[in-house]
């Protein structure tokens, strides 16, 4: 499991507000990938939850993470685990993915 804390240059403009600022060190995960399956079985929540404590570790405030809005299993993960939705970022290939945010410290 990798969570980076080197910031998402896509994450610099958004469609909506983040919670914390533009200074606030936060963690990124850019994928999340459970095999055919394995779903429903509670691993993107051990993921999610594994590195928001590598986060805490580090005194990193926050995670950010987006999603495709056809998604709907990933955007239900997040809200269960109080992620807030904060809007659309554009990636760089022109795409859109809905960013959501949570404060874990």
């Amino acid at each position: 499991m990798y969570v980076s804390i080197a910031g998402e240059p896509t994450y610099a403009v958004i469609d909506g507000k983040w919670i914390t600022t533009t200074e606030t060190k936060y963690g990124v995960i850019h994928r999340i990938a459970v095999a055919e399956g394995q779903t429903n079985k509670g691993l993107a929540r051990f993921i999610l939850e594994h590195c928001e404590q590598v986060l805490r570790g580090k005194a990193i405030p926050s995670m950010r993470i987006d999603t495709h809005e056809d998604n709907l299993g990933m955007q239900h993960i997040l809200k269960t685990e109080n992620y807030v939705y904060c809007g659309i970022i554009h990636l760089t290939r022109g795409s859109t993915r809905l960013a959501y945010e949570k404060i874990i410290v």
